[in-house]
């Protein structure tokens, strides 16, 4: 059978049809521009991100600043510093150690105020003294305690405060208590290589009704 005209080619007669559906080539360049914008978009979305995350550090590193400004206490360091008002009272009350062992509760360079007879103390040496004066009182012998403690952290460590009072018996057996004293403790506590020691007590006499020099502590 005779032909009716010119055969088309396969490629020719495809091209209407690919166009037509989109499939046509880029132009030359076309993927490369498109790379470029897309780099350049996450480019932009890193740095972005950087100092996002940049920003979120020093906000928290300010607010953390701000909330540990006094400090912080763990149940551990209440306990020793619970413990070390007691031992004040059993060290100053039996001069353990030729008084030492109550020196040893402060700082090297602690300072115990009172405002009546002793005074302000100063040092180990001037503490252990006053151990040593307190506790091997040959009249007297005083028994201290302390209650309502509260302790709470500060810039340097801790702060605390306690309600004193202080019993004072006669040695010789059968004698009645022969005077009372109460008033209030201020305390000032720093951490050390050997644990929690007094930086600083401040005892402020509220009463007392015996000898004015066994209000002193």
């Amino acid at each position: 059978m005779a032909e009716s005209g010119p055969r088309k080619g396969l490629t020719g007669s495809l091209r209407p049809a690919t166009i037509a559906l989109g499939y046509h080539r880029p132009r030359a360049g076309a993927e490369d521009i498109v790379s470029t914008k897309v780099r350049d978009v996450m480019r932009r979305m890193l740095v972005g991100a950087v100092g996002f995350v940049a920003l979120l550090a020093v906000v928290a590193g300010l607010l953390s600043q701000s909330g540990t400004a006094a400090g912080t206490l763990t149940t551990d360091d209440y306990v020793e510093i619970r413990n070390l008002y007691s031992r004040y009272n059993h060290y100053i009350d039996n001069a353990k150690d030729e008084g030492w062992a109550f020196a040893r509760l402060f700082t090297e360079d602690a300072v115990f105020e009172t405002n009546i007879a002793v005074g302000t103390v100063r040092g180990h040496e001037g503490l252990a003294k006053l151990a040593r004066d307190v506790g091997s009182a040959t009249k007297v012998k005083p028994n201290h305690m302390v209650h309502n403690v509260v302790i709470d952290p500060s810039p340097e460590g801790a702060v605390g405060s306690g309600y004193y009072g202080v019993i004072v018996a006669p040695h010789e057996e059968g004698k009645q208590v022969s005077g009372v004293a109460w008033g209030i403790y201020t305390d000032r506590f720093v951490k050390t290589r050997d644990g929690w020691r007094f930086k600083s007590r401040k005892f402020t006499p509220a009463g007392w009704d015996h000898p004015k020099e066994w209000a002193a502590h």
